[in-house]
């Protein structure tokens, strides 16, 4: 590709290009001006020499002024009288008969006897070249004369070719100066542009992210219009820059929200080119997103549950903008674990493309096998006792003289059923309680105070049990509902007495730190199988059915225990091995004081 030229550049090749059409137009014009000049200087020295030749008397006279004259300025020289007879030529050594001329051939002189100076060009036959010539004519004693001189045409050609040329040097060296001139002055009036044009330059390949402020130099006064054309396009710039950088943030900020966000978002364009994609829809997909970003949504003909709903999304996307209208779709997903995604697509406006959200409704559909879980364990855990108690009163009911051990033996049964039911539903009111536990029920606790409590309450159902505390500190402050939390440690020191050969050996160590307090339950019992220990905290789990149901336990006590825990904004952890013990560790946030100043 050509170069274009320059401002500058134009400017000079159009005043050649003037020059040019000045010099075709003007030469004809200098031609004929030189002519006239060369004409007008000959009729001058014609007309001296008429007045020399108007001083004679008579022909004769006139003759020899002529011969005396024959070495006057003019190549040729020629007299006629008014009957068109040659008096005279200074080409002929003597004129020997008298000769009228042919008005064919001398209309000059036949013109001239009407009184007209006369300027032609014509061919001498006797000097054999070119002549200028011109005929004037004159009266002596009431005689008409016609006077006709001549000089060569190649001097009159030479004058007009020096003429010109130098005409021609003048006005090159004229265009020239004339040339220099403009280009200095544009050069001084297209300074300031350049100074501009240098400051947006770098912004304009890329360099720089901003335009850099015009600075013209001190000679470029401040009522000059490049000066305020400089401060114009700072303001510009100003004004650009922050809209950018606002742009800038709130794109960023858009970004960062729906990064945040738990649903995937994908934008594609009306192409399908990714135009973007947050990190939840990237993680979903497993694709990385720098990858993708502005390539094509294309088709993935792998069998993989990635693939699927990567073929889902872009079938929505496709679909909504055909049809321009709101979309929806669910999958299940099982990439390891099953996950239940809600897909919503919509198009955008002016037909530019369209948005699909992915929506993990996991947790949800967990939640709801949970309450139907929920619903189904406790109905299991009420209906066992109910129906042992039916079973044994119906027994009552229909053999009324059984013996009185064995009455008793069944009574005792069925009150022991009847506390089971008992405690069931009152760990069932427990949790219902925990889930909406007020923040009024807080207060200062010493956590040393609540473990020694609990561990007199445990003592006191499992007497040889032994529970040694390690603290510390005498004293260690939590904010904590003290009742419910004295809940949770009887539940996990009950479970490590409970679940240990007697009699069990149980470690408290209770130890601060400068941002959280821990409390670490250790025992020596049967320990918990690794593939249980991920759902023991769920709902009516239970690792040995038959061994809980027989000390009494319904799954429970620990979804109590970490409950409580989690609305005092804390976290538990188990650590256990088969026959060697369990550990079960609680992090509570550490109460902060407020010192005064």
């Amino acid at each position: 590709m050509k170069n274009k030229l320059g401002f500058r550049q134009k400017i000079i090749l159009s005043h050649i290009f003037l020059f040019v059409v000045f010099i075709a137009f003007a030469f004809p014009f200098i031609t004929k001006s030189v002519q006239r000049i060369v004409f007008n200087s000959l009729h001058v020295s014609t007309s001296y020499l008429v007045n020399l030749l108007e001083k004679a008397r008579n022909e004769q006279q006139i003759l020899t002024l002529l011969k005396d004259a024959d070495d006057y300025i003019f190549f040729h020289v020629s007299l006629f009288n008014d009957k068109g007879e040659v008096l005279y030529d200074s080409s002929l050594k003597q004129v020997t008969k008298r000769e009228s001329i042919n008005p064919l051939t001398h209309s000059e002189v036949v013109d001239a006897l009407g009184h007209k100076i006369v300027y032609f060009i014509g061919y001498n036959k006797q000097e054999a070249e070119k002549l200028a010539y011109i005929t004037l004519p004159f009266h002596i004693s009431n005689q008409t004369y016609i006077l006709r001189t001549a000089i060569p045409f190649s001097q009159m050609h030479e004058f007009t070719y020096e003429f010109e040329m130098w005409f021609l040097a003048f006005c090159f060296l004229a265009m020239l100066f004339f040339a220099a001139i403009t280009w200095l002055i544009f050069h001084r009036i297209n300074y300031p542009i350049q100074q501009i044009i240098r400051a947006i330059k770098p912004y304009q390949l890329g360099v720089e992210t901003v335009i850099n402020p015009i600075v013209l130099s001190d000679s470029i006064d401040e009522k000059d219009q490049f000066y305020q054309l400089a401060q114009t396009l700072n303001s510009l710039s100003e004004h650009l820059r922050l809209h950018i950088k606002q742009i800038i943030d709130e794109r960023n900020e858009k970004e960062a929200i729906l990064d945040s966000l738990g649903e995937g978002v994908i934008a594609v364009d009306a192409e399908m080119h990714i135009r973007y994609i947050n990190f939840m829809a990237s993680k979903m997909l497993r694709l990385s997103k720098k990858d993708v970003l502005g390539n094509v949504f294309t088709f993935v003909s792998e069998e993989t549950s990635s693939a699927n709903l990567l073929n889902k999304c872009r079938q929505l996307l496709e679909s909504c903008q055909r049809k321009r209208a709101l979309l929806t779709d669910s999958m299940i997903v099982i990439n390891g674990k099953k996950k239940y995604i809600d897909l919503i697509a919509a198009p955008k406006n002016h037909r530019s493309g369209a948005i699909v959200v992915l929506q993990d409704k996991t947790s949800h559909y967990k939640v709801l096998e949970m309450g139907k879980d929920f619903v189904a364990n406790a109905s299991h855990e009420l209906r066992t006792p109910i129906t042992i108690i039916t079973g044994f009163a119906e027994t009552l009911q229909d053999l009324p003289d059984l013996p009185r051990d064995v009455v008793m033996e069944i009574t005792e049964k069925i009150v022991r059923n009847c506390q089971r039911m008992d405690s069931l539903v009152k760990n069932l009111l427990t949790l219902a309680d925990l889930e909406n536990l007020p923040p009024s029920r807080f207060t200062e606790c010493d956590v040393v105070a609540i473990v020694e409590t609990c561990r007199q309450v445990v003592l006191s159902l499992y007497e040889k049990a032994k529970i040694h505390v390690e603290k510390s500190e005498e004293s260690i402050l939590v904010a904590a509902d003290p009742d419910i939390l004295e809940l949770a440690i009887i539940n996990l020191l009950d479970n490590a007495a409970k679940y240990s050969s007697p009699p069990a050996e149980i470690l408290v160590q209770i130890a601060q730190s400068s941002e959280e307090v821990s409390i670490t339950i250790q025992d020596k019992g049967i320990g918990i199988p690794a593939a249980d220990l991920e759902h023991i905290f769920e709902r009516f789990y239970t690792v040995d059915k038959a061994h809980s149901r027989r000390l009494g336990g319904a799954g429970l006590g620990l979804s109590i225990v970490k409950t409580i825990i989690e609305n005092h904004h804390g976290v538990i952890s188990v650590k256990s091995e088969m026959g060697v013990g369990t550990t079960f560790t609680i992090l509570l946030p550490k109460l902060k004081r407020i010192v005064p100043i």
